[in-house]
């Protein structure tokens, strides 16, 4: 009789496999055509700078850390104890309020920003459907790699995940919907909006404001903003030193590349494609690269998984980077986890 454990073994052997190749074999014909994986999007900078980042670190941690009190003092857990001491009941309480705690920080900082800028850059849900399939098609090319490097990494370096190893040591399927909780829709959210929406995007606008600076292109207000916060008005992610009033219209007629039906194309201002080829915009590799290296490190007490970590940060980087939209990256995190919960799930179950 065919089971759930055997629908994600089924699930994860085939589908996802497959998948990876037919993705990877069209995007490859893509990179031979000159092309990018992904159209960029013409954007302004985010509005936020080192400030706003420093308060939403305060915020985020203190957060946690208020929430994560209160859920020992209502659980009667010591500060400092092992959590494999504690019982069921203990760890469910444990990652509910860090799980809780981190969409609350994380909502409080998104206020703040919304407070100060009357926007959130980068959190769209105008092309949902668009991102849900590119986010799906993402998240095929890049699972398995990342668990391939996973696996070989495994054989010498044992994986260790607090979560995984609760599960594993009490086998109370009561604790899943907690873990799923935590893992599958608090991790996602909050880790894509820290390190990819709020690093990673002021990191691309410290980028460009110091090549603007070595350009002498730019000026003391303007590279003020850096610091306290407010958008480079006259310079675009990876794109022109242009200001937007010097940029012609485009005939979409003539320019397909970039009509209003493509969701990857400019939404912010019309860039000429003869002048500086929108869709090859390159890449800014050094905040994807700082923001995936910070993200790998924060998962440094899980054995050698942060080497695969961060191969699917620098994938989730280039996604952000490339659509201007944190609703991609989301979703491949999403599905990352919540293919490891179901394997995890159906090896409990599995007798």
């Amino acid at each position: 009789m065919v089971g759930f454990p055997h629908i994600i073994l089924f699930f994860a052997l085939c589908v996802v496999p497959i998948g990876c190749v037919i993705n990877w074999y069209f995007g490859l014909q893509t990179l031979q055509r000159g092309l990018p994986l992904i159209e960029y999007r013409e954007r302004d900078t985010v509005s936020w700078g080192l400030i706003d980042l420093g308060v939403a670190i305060i915020v985020l941690a203190g957060i946690v850390g208020i929430g994560l009190a209160i859920v020992n003092g209502i659980a009667g857990i010591n500060a400092g104890e092992d959590t494999s001491t504690l019982s069921p009941g203990q760890q469910s309480a444990l990652f509910f309020g860090f799980g809780a705690s981190a969409l609350l920080g994380t909502a409080m900082t998104l206020g703040w920003l919304w407070a100060r800028y009357q926007r959130l850059d980068g959190l769209s849900f105008s092309y949902l459907r668009q991102d849900i399939e590119l986010g799906t098609r993402w998240f095929m090319m890049l699972i398995v790699p990342v668990i391939m490097i996973q696996f070989v990494l495994s054989m010498w370096f044992p994986s260790h995940h607090p979560l995984v190893e609760m599960l594993r040591e009490s086998g109370d399927l009561s604790f899943l919907p907690v873990a799923a909780f935590a893992a599958v829709v608090s991790a996602p959210i909050f880790e894509e909006i820290f390190f990819r929406l709020l690093l990673q995007g002021w990191m691309e606008k410290l980028q460009i404001a110091r090549q603007r600076t070595s350009l002498g292109l730019s000026s003391s207000a303007e590279r003020s903003v850096v610091l306290v916060g407010g958008s480079l008005e006259s310079a675009a992610v990876g794109g022109s030193m242009q200001s937007s009033e010097e940029l012609p219209a485009i005939d979409e007629e003539s320019h397909p590349a970039v009509s209003s039906d493509n969701p990857y194309a400019s939404s912010v201002r019309n860039v000429p494609v003869e002048d500086e080829q929108l869709a090859s915009r390159p890449v800014m590799w050094v905040p994807i690269l700082v923001s995936s290296a910070l993200f790998a490190l924060a998962h440094l007490g899980h054995g050698p998984d942060w080497v695969a970590l961060f191969l699917l940060a620098i994938g989730l980087g280039y996604l952000y980077q490339r659509t201007g939209r944190i609703l991609p990256s989301m979703i491949v995190h999403f599905l990352v986890n919540s293919l490891a919960m179901m394997q995890l799930w159906a090896a409990v179950l599995q007798p």
